[in-house]
């Protein structure tokens, strides 16, 4: 089965394929040039697009999702269609989420048990707290959602309790037919990777069924349709000099910059407010470890690359690829990982240097 994912930001997009599973496939950020994307959908390749929505405004956020549906419906096969949704709700949901409903009903679950963010009662949890009482909204400029339906603006949602999504796919699926029929948003509860693997299972039963969800949704739709896994090789011509931007304000990437430091790896910030040159020189011709999707995107972008082929997970959601321009990069969302995240992913690009 042909599978096509969205994301709206590259880290995001990086993390996609790998839950999926799509090694072997391409992520693409060339989203301006649809002949390369409909060469994918015409060879029945599964890929990811970077749609680079998270940091647009709303009306531009509407036009790119639509103009990437309006592609994608020149597909001549069954596609199925994932839309990467950030789990801690930040980005347009809204305005993906409306011109989604205009191709299919839209099944919506964020929960990714593999970070301790569940869902209960239409709201996100972190580590059990309701995630508008955390500190991960920080960095961002407003504030953040108390549930998934305000995320949604003026979308009319309904939530699926638990308790319809441990009945089990089949009568989930009920559930969900019937709440498709209203046109209604399906916000589905899920606290486990069971719960996902059940709403995965219940969804693929809807007719033009439109998913969104976290990466743990995307695990889960890879253990129920088992997408064809190709060959992947580790790239032959890993630079030993890593370059580390660091583009987050994450708390957590302060703290994992800190070990950098203490080891004497070095590394630099990133800001699009102020002078970039700096980093974009230092990216030329280096292996890379890039945090954040935003600056993992500009950083790339500068250097000419239009779509990554990630080849290994190194932990959960950080990736390592290489690009289309022959550089091996790591990109790892702003808040994901321990301490010690980072000095991970330069040991990693430094080992593989040395074995080739």
């Amino acid at each position: 089965m042909q599978i096509v994912a969205v994301a709206d930001d590259l880290s995001g997009a990086t993390e996609t394929l790998a839950a999926l599973s799509l090694w072997g496939a391409k992520v693409w950020l060339n989203t301006e040039n649809p002949t390369v994307l409909l060469d994918e959908l015409q060879a029945a390749n599964s890929f990811v697009i970077d749609s680079n929505t998270r940091l647009m405004s709303e009306v531009d956020a509407g036009h790119k999702a639509k103009q990437i549906a309006g592609i994608l419906a020149n597909s001549a096969k069954e596609l199925i269609i994932f839309h990467k949704v950030d789990s801690l709700l930040r980005g347009n949901l809204a305005a993906e989420v409306e011109e989604a409903k205009v191709h299919g009903p839209v099944v919506l679950a964020v929960a990714n048990p593999e970070t301790d963010r569940t869902t209960l009662n239409g709201v996100v949890l972190v580590r059990g707290l309701e995630m508008h009482l955390t500190d991960l909204w920080s960095s961002e400029s407003g504030q953040p959602w108390a549930s998934i339906a305000q995320s949604l603006g003026t979308a009319s949602s309904i939530v699926v309790s638990l308790d319809s999504v441990r009945r089990g796919p089949f009568e989930l699926a009920k559930v969900l037919a019937e709440h498709a029929k209203s046109g209604s948003v399906m916000i589905c509860d899920s606290e486990t990777d069971e719960d996902l693997d059940a709403i995965a299972a219940a969804a693929q039963q809807i007719c033009n069924v439109q998913l969104f969800g976290s990466a743990g949704l995307a695990r889960a739709l890879a253990r129920i349709v088992r997408p064809s896994v190709a060959s992947t090789e580790t790239p032959t011509n890993v630079s030993r000099e890593v370059t580390v931007i660091v583009g987050s304000n994450a708390s957590s990437s302060n703290r994992q910059v800190a070990h950098l430091d203490e080891l004497g790896i070095k590394w630099m910030t990133f800001r699009p407010e102020h002078d970039q040159e700096a980093s974009f020189n230092a990216a030329i011709g280096s292996s890379l470890v890039l945090t954040g999707g935003a600056t993992a995107r500009a950083i790339l972008e500068n250097l000419g690359v239009e779509w990554l082929r990630p080849f290994h997970e190194i932990e959960t959601g950080m990736v390592a690829s290489s690009t289309s321009t022959s550089q091996a990069v790591v990109i790892k969302p702003g808040s994901y990982g321990d301490d010690h995240t980072l000095v991970r992913a330069v040991q990693y690009l430094m080992n593989i240097s040395k074995q080739k």
